[in-house]
């Protein structure tokens, strides 16, 4: 009787989930967008590739930087391949960090004088080097930056099955749309702002490039705006529709290049910064590139977006999914929310050639190195879910 009970409860179980509807992913998915009402600087939202990340606020862009890395959650656009390392007059080697240890009747040296000059240079020499800000430029006639109290009627929503952020809000009583995506496939980011004061000639972007990051925090550092002679931004190309800039600071070499879909004007606003805006139209549209080598092929804006609808619809209808439909446990809905969301973040930050570091491509830690130690915590769940390709990378 109990084998007979037992192949029955397998029958039972077997039509049960051949009967079963398949998951609607995409509904499981968008049902969890995140929407934004207000400047909360606990609510940044990010775009990324999994090697590069650009982290935005209600104006989809880095508009609020300070009020965010002050009160919250900083906005930085980093990669993983972006790195800094501090000049080594004295020649400081790993050995002059070593200490004798008798083990076993052996001596063996090991690096642990961490805090003489050549332990505090070898742990914090390497750091990663934010690429550049990215917000809008409103000119009025006080000539005061904008704050946030000056954006109103807020709604700001994250289309994870795109990844794709569209921010909407108004500026003196005027409306403003940003559009915000990331390439899956460059390092490229594609802007659309769309408004009556661009058509005015009063909005725009402005791109500037910091030194890097406060060395004097290890931990969630501010952007380092000090000392501009000791970096470079050249110009090594320009047109009515693209600027083309090197970034140095001491060995540390990378390109960007922004390039418009119409005229536009491109005004200096000091050795490491530019004002853009639309020649004419209410649209400013652009793409926005970075590398660690120079590259003539930057995609399209549009082509951006499509690409990372794309590749999102690609990530979100393979691996593993779960879906709490039916659930009469209240914690449900909380649950899958966080299931999907964690997946988006991890894709965006954590899927690329080098391994993470614990603070992803968002938040600083460590002066962004990964922890060897750490990384099956912070990839197991590549395995997890089903995402073997992204994890093999890592790994490698």
């Amino acid at each position: 009787m109990r084998r007979l009970s037992l192949v029955f409860f397998l029958a039972a179980a077997l039509a049960s989930a051949l009967s079963a509807q398949p998951i609607d992913r995409r509904a499981l998915v968008t049902r969890h967008n995140p929407t934004i009402t207000r400047v909360d600087p606990w609510a940044p939202v990010s775009v990324g590739n999994g090697r590069f990340a650009f982290t935005a606020d209600v104006t989809g862009l880095q508009t609020f930087a300070d009020h965010y890395q002050t009160n919250g959650i900083p906005l930085n656009t980093l990669a993983r391949w972006a790195w800094h390392e501090a000049p080594n007059p004295e020649g400081f080697k790993l050995a002059d960090t070593y200490k004798p240890y008798d083990q076993h009747g052996r001596t063996i040296d090991f690096a642990v004088e961490t805090e003489t000059p050549a332990g505090r240079y070898l742990r914090s020499s390497r750091r990663v080097l934010p690429l550049a800000q990215l917000a809008l430029d409103f000119t009025r006639a006080t000539g005061t930056p904008l704050q946030p109290d000056d954006i109103r009627a807020i709604s700001q929503s994250l289309d994870l099955w795109s990844g794709t952020v569209t921010s909407r809000f108004t500026l003196v009583g005027l409306p403003v749309t940003v559009t915000t995506a990331c390439d899956p496939a460059t390092d490229t980011l594609s802007v659309r702002v769309n408004s009556p004061h661009v058509t005015a000639g009063k909005l725009g972007v402005r791109l500037t490039f910091p030194r890097g990051f406060n060395a004097a925090t290890a931990e969630n550092p501010a952007l380092d705006w000090t000392q501009p002679e000791t970096h470079r931004t050249t110009v090594t190309g320009q047109t009515d529709r693209s600027i083309v800039l090197v970034r140095t600071r001491d060995t540390a070499r990378y390109h960007a290049a922004l390039a418009t879909t119409g005229p536009a004007r491109f005004t200096p606003t000091g050795p490491h910064g530019f004002v853009v805006r639309a020649a004419s139209g209410d649209t400013l549209e652009f793409t926005l590139a970075f590398g660690a080598e120079a590259t003539s092929q930057i995609p399209a804006p549009a082509a951006v977006r499509i690409a990372s609808a794309t590749q999102w619809g690609k990530f979100w209808s393979t691996g593993g999914a779960v879906d709490f439909t039916g659930s009469t446990d209240p914690r449900a809905a909380e649950l899958e929310r966080r299931v999907v969301l964690s997946q988006y973040l991890t894709a965006l930050q954590n899927g690329g050639d080098l391994p993470p570091s614990s603070g992803g491509l968002t938040v600083v830690t460590a002066d962004g190195k990964h922890a060897s130690e750490q990384l099956w915590c912070l990839q197991a769940h590549l395995a997890l879910w089903g995402r073997d390709e992204a994890l093999a990378r890592s790994l490698a």
